[in-house]
């Protein structure tokens, strides 16, 4: 071999070093919320002292609530047992735990770190797609919604119904419709969209989820597709949605317009069911 060959051998070895060492690298923080909880919570519930602050622990209810590391308005559920996110099978299971409503049940935490009450109308719960999630494992964030999106919910949310429509947010396609609470607790968000979206069969893990309260007490479940290419392209991250430092938190309510731009499947929406 030349000295060109043992050159070229060692830039490729060089590569193949840095690729794996990034590599591991992610895979150690992708782990890092499942280890806090599952290493250290489950078993000890004085784990404050962790990267992540422990909040609460139910195993009853098999969750914990973390803290944001950098002191924000943001809390982040996260099952006791091991699903990696939104495209865990277990989530289409029934007995399953309804996350989305225990994450909503938790919604004081803000108004706690705050120090100040959070109106309903200001918090979503939030999860990303599989391509936007960076934790290898479901993390259901809790935050203020921000103040543009909760003034466009406000205007136009009184003419949403309980059917899947389509609607454009931070330039964004979004699949939209609106539930009571007592069909929120009923089932869980995740199954709701693997059974009601037309898209047969759903695949979840193209899909951000968000859930809100509109002004008249109704919930609005909103879905974001993975889209690569085109118009809206996105990796599903609906965390776009939230505000970590909560500034719509001291108004309580927004003016309603009389119009609202639903569109309905396939229309001007460039995007598949």
């Amino acid at each position: 071999m030349n000295m060109f060959g043992y050159r070229a051998f060692g830039v490729m070895a060089l590569s193949l070093m840095t690729v794996g060492s990034a590599l591991a690298l992610y895979r150690h923080h992708a782990d890092t919320v499942w280890r806090v909880v599952h290493r250290q919570c489950a078993s000890d519930a004085s784990c404050s002292g962790e990267a992540m602050p422990f909040r609460a622990m139910d195993l009853a209810q098999d969750y914990a609530l973390l803290q944001d590391r950098d002191g924000r308005a943001h809390v982040v559920l996260v099952p006791t047992r091991r699903i990696v996110g939104v495209e865990s099978p277990l989530l289409q299971r029934r007995e399953t735990p309804n996350y989305f409503w225990l994450a909503w049940r938790a919604r004081g935490a803000l108004s706690e770190l705050l120090g100040k009450a959070v109106p309903d109308t200001a918090v979503a719960i939030v999860v990303n797609a599989q391509t936007a999630h960076l934790q290898n494992q479901l993390e259901l964030h809790i935050a203020c919604l921000r103040a543009d999106i909760r003034q466009r919910l406000a205007s136009v949310g009184a003419h949403w119904n309980p059917r899947w429509s389509g609607y454009w947010l931070q330039g964004h396609h979004y699949y939209l419709r609106t539930l009571s609470e007592e069909e929120l607790i009923q089932r869980s968000p995740f199954i709701r969209l693997a059974e009601e979206l037309p898209e047969n069969p759903v695949k979840l893990e193209r899909y951000g989820l968000a859930l809100s309260r509109l002004q008249d007490g109704r919930f609005v479940l909103l879905a974001l597709p993975r889209t690569l290419l085109g118009r809206g392209a996105t990796l599903g991250a609906t965390r776009e949605l939230q505000d970590d430092t909560c500034t719509s938190a001291g108004t309580r309510s927004f003016s309603a317009s009389s119009n609202s731009r639903v569109m309905w499947p396939g229309e001007r929406s460039g995007v598949p069911w």
